[in-house]
């Protein structure tokens, strides 16, 4: 079955019913109905929109720690999306790190093992903090469930927090509050010119603690998705360039490691199995 994507102009229309009173920018106006308006009007148009039933995109996945164990992998990445449901599959040629297939079927969440009882890092985050994938966040504007489209059906609402410098570019920055709330914290950021959605940063603190005689402990995940260099596809502003980066900090020390994604083949409306969307 087809899944319907709203055109811009009732997803507008629907969006302005669930959204906070307009807050101002310094220096600007700059409400959360204008923000949305221009990032929709940016990524693309009604007609657009309302044609397109899937996407799968396509490219190669490089993969290196930052910090922590020495660690340099490429592989291909498929990402696949058809209105709610997502997947994305990674592969790599290691016994250590075969890569990541992480899968939503517009219920439930999948996260695959790299061994028997593990988990990599960046799959045990969304196994751990799943909302990030259900709510169709991962991947941004890449995916056809990005919320942003539907509002309203999301149930979700967005605050805006003002302009602010990160790694010194100024950005919208704007609070993503889900229906049902889970651990991660998500603010999204949008260029203030094209209003292109450039940048999402998931954080979770998680508290751990054993006998009373030992403090408890706080886990830090910070996860950072990021997305560049723009380009058409059937009238549609994706980005072909998307980076996840996965910093963990605990007692036991930290880590950094991170993803980058160059996507060099897009395509709308291909026969997808429904099976890619399974949770076997």
């Amino acid at each position: 079955m087809k899944s319907a994507i709203p055109v811009l102009t009732a997803v507008l229309t629907a969006v302005l019913a669930v959204l906070p009173v307009p807050v101002w920018a310094e220096g600007g106006e700059v409400s959360v109905e204008d923000l949305l308006e221009k990032h929709l009007g940016f990524l693309t148009d009604g007609k657009a929109a309302s044609s397109v039933d899937n996407r799968l995109l396509m490219g190669t996945c490089s993969f290196r720690v930052l910090i922590g164990r020495s660690a340099s992998l490429s592989g291909p990445v498929n990402f696949l999306s058809q209105g709610t449901k997502v997947r994305l599959l990674v592969r790599f040629n290691d016994s250590g790190y075969r890569g990541e297939n992480i899968i939503h079927d517009g219920n439930s969440v999948r996260v695959d093992q790299i061994n028997p009882g593990a988990r990599s890092q960046l799959g045990d985050f969304f196994y751990r903090f799943e909302e990030v994938v259900r709510e169709g966040l991962v991947g941004g504007v890449l995916s056809t469930a990005w919320p942003l489209l539907d509002l309203k059906r999301r149930q979700a609402r967005l605050e805006y927090e003002g302009l602010k410098e990160i790694e010194g570019r100024e950005l919208h920055e704007v609070a993503y509050k889900a229906r049902r709330p889970g651990e991660a914290r998500v603010h999204l950021y949008f260029d203030p010119e094209s209003y292109g959605h450039v940048l999402t940063i998931y954080r979770v603190m998680v508290s751990r603690s054993g006998s009373v005689a030992i403090r408890t402990t706080r886990d830090r995940f910070t996860l950072e998705e990021r997305f560049g260099d723009f380009r058409s596809l059937d009238g549609w502003a994706l980005p072909s360039q998307w980076s996840l980066k996965l910093t963990l900090q605990t007692d036991r020390g930290n880590s950094v490691s991170e993803w980058s994604m160059a996507i060099d083949n897009a395509s709308h409306n291909q026969q997808m199995n429904p099976q890619y969307f399974k949770l076997k």
